[in-house]
């Protein structure tokens, strides 16, 4: 756009302990000799200052209207506001503008509410959306819900050991460590006997979609003589190929009798390929 206008950042570096009793040039002088000379001592107290350009600096863009308004930066306050509605439970686009719309209203403005063009307080759809992408992204690597299920895990083993359960912590960001990516699998014992009996189709849910989870979550389910059941339950740390083959390759371990006919699954082409390479020649709907 090539607009003039320029920001300035000032760093400032003050020593407390370096003060001058009376400010003249000469003792300025011999100020900052001393610090100069035992600057690699000390541990001085950064400041910085901006200074913002006038309005009237800017050239070649719009300052003001619409067009300016779209421009904006999503205020702090409704980002905050979408994380909280998204770990509330809402999970549609469309449900988290209704409330932030009421959120600006009620809460940022009591007399006069800003234009909706104003992307500031009212985001689009894919600024919605990306602030979603992220925090599902900090999610997936929170060590405090892996510990919680390494004590969950081997709890339960200990309380019932004919089911069946699979974790794999993710050490990807661990330097010292083996990368490894999370994997977690689940089958009870129940579970196994409904698949074997009813498992010529077999329903490969990604639940995760629709739910507050940010990590994938699948499920397999069964028609059975009297409802659908689900037979089986996996998390993995991607939605690829690979880590849905490496859970159903784990289930088909469990389950030695397995072969399904048919698989029920969206169209989805990660879930379709990893199906193919397990079960060859299967058919899905």
């Amino acid at each position: 756009m090539d607009c003039p206008a320029k920001l300035y950042i000032y760093h400032i570096a003050i020593f407390p302990d370096f003060r001058i009793a009376q400010n003249t040039e000469k003792r300025r002088k011999m100020v900052s000799k001393k610090i100069k000379n035992s600057l690699d001592k000390l541990a001085p107290i950064h400041n910085y200052k901006v200074k913002y350009p006038n309005v009237t600096d800017h050239q070649n863009h719009a300052t003001t209207g619409e067009i300016a308004n779209f421009r904006e930066k999503v205020d702090q306050r409704v980002r905050k506001k979408v994380r909280e509605l998204y770990r509330g439970g809402l999970r549609t686009v469309s449900d988290i503008m209704i409330q932030l719309a009421a959120f600006v209203a009620k809460e940022c403005f009591c007399d006069e509410v800003p234009e909706r063009s104003r992307r500031r307080f009212y985001p689009t759809r894919k600024d919605i959306a990306n602030i979603i992408v992220t925090l599902r992204q900090e999610n997936r690597n929170s060590l405090l819900d892996q510990e919680s299920i390494r004590k969950f895990v081997v709890q339960y083993e200990k309380q019932m050991p004919e089911d069946n359960i699979f974790f794999r912590e993710n050490t990807t960001t661990d330097e010292k460590r083996e990368k490894q990516k999370f994997l977690f699998c689940y089958q009870a014992q129940w579970q196994r006997k409904i698949l074997t009996m009813y498992g010529s189709i077999v329903l490969l849910d990604a639940t995760y979609r629709t739910t507050r989870y940010a990590l994938p979550l699948y499920f397999l389910c069964v028609r059975t003589n009297v409802c659908y059941l689900i037979v089986g339950a996996f998390v993995t740390q991607e939605e690829t190929s690979e880590s849905i083959q490496e859970a159903l390759l784990l289930f088909k371990s469990w389950n030695p009798d397995w072969e399904s006919e048919s698989f029920m699954v969206d169209f989805c082409l990660e879930e379709i390929n990893a199906l193919t390479n397990i079960f060859p020649g299967f058919g899905y709907l």
